[in-house]
């Protein structure tokens, strides 16, 4: 075009500061056909309008909502209210999707951090007594697992679910040991890994924690020296008189987000009370 006067127009440079990208960014989505110049120089040379900063308005609001260049793109190419409606509307739900999300995620983080405050405020082995409203569990059964590969695999699996299911825990993975199994020094036999959940659903495996009176202790050294804790919780109910229920359940309080190995773990290891 020539004797072209671009007095009124923008450069690319110009164009890009006015609705804050870079200069590449403007060159990418011309190169990719989803918004280019209102002119283009013989020499190559772009300039845009400012009738045309809403229209790239809509495209940086398209992609807040998640759009790839490619769907704004086909969008824009046959768009028209109706498809408008069925856009929003899609996005809509989407949005609700992640807002609750990021609500259990919220959630995860305060408990997280609500759990790691009261480990530093525990002495070690100390036993005490709570009071617990009921708890469902989404479990995996690990009785059958014969080596430490299985186990590798059950845990993998254990986390995929919680995953499909939306699940968040404020802690590691927890486990669920029979009580004869403690009473008989085989403190690693655990029969589920546990993660907590809000109600039981149809088609999970789930297991009930019981309300009630429960008897607990904080044992700082990992999952491999726990006899010390089990057998001071045997000992401590049998001078009591305390019965005890079927399962004890290890809850990992602080893992290696805190500290700095496995072997690190703090654990509250707790049994209900048989009253």
């Amino acid at each position: 075009m020539k004797n072209f006067n671009n007095k009124g127009y923008f450069s690319t440079a110009e164009f890009a500061e006015l609705v804050g990208v870079t200069k590449h960014t403007l060159f990418h989505y011309d190169k990719t056909g989803v918004f280019s110049p209102e002119i283009r120089l013989d020499n190559d040379y772009r300039l845009y309008s400012y009738t045309q900063i809403d229209a790239f308005l809509v495209i940086s609001a398209l992609k807040e909502l998640g759009m790839s260049l490619k769907e704004i793109k086909n969008y824009l190419d046959k768009r028209n209210p109706q498809d408008l409606i069925l856009l929003l509307e899609e996005k809509e739900k989407e949005m609700e999707e992640k807002i609750h999300k990021l609500s259990q995620m919220k959630k995860h983080i305060s408990t997280k951090a609500r759990l790691t405050r009261e480990s530093l405020t525990i002495q070690e082995n100390y036993i005490f007594t709570t009071v617990e409203e009921e708890q469902w569990m989404l479990v995996t059964n690990i009785m059958e697992a014969e080596d430490s590969r299985d186990v590798g695999i059950l845990i993998s699996n254990h986390i995929a679910n919680c995953k499909n299911q939306g699940l968040l825990t404020p802690s590691s993975i927890g486990h669920i040991i029979k009580i004869e199994d403690v009473k008989a020094g085989d403190y690693l036999n655990y029969s589920y890994f546990f993660t907590n959940i809000n109600h039981a659903e149809e088609g999970k495996q789930v297991h009930l924690k019981e309300a009630g009176r429960y008897l607990n202790i904080i044992h700082k050294n990992g999952f491999f020296s726990t006899s010390t804790a089990y057998k001071s919780l045997l000992e401590y109910a049998k001078e009591n008189n305390l019965p005890l229920d079927s399962y004890f359940y290890e809850n990992v309080i602080l893992d290696e987000l805190s500290v700095k190995s496995y072997e690190d773990y703090t654990l509250k290891i707790c049994i209900k009370i048989l009253d």
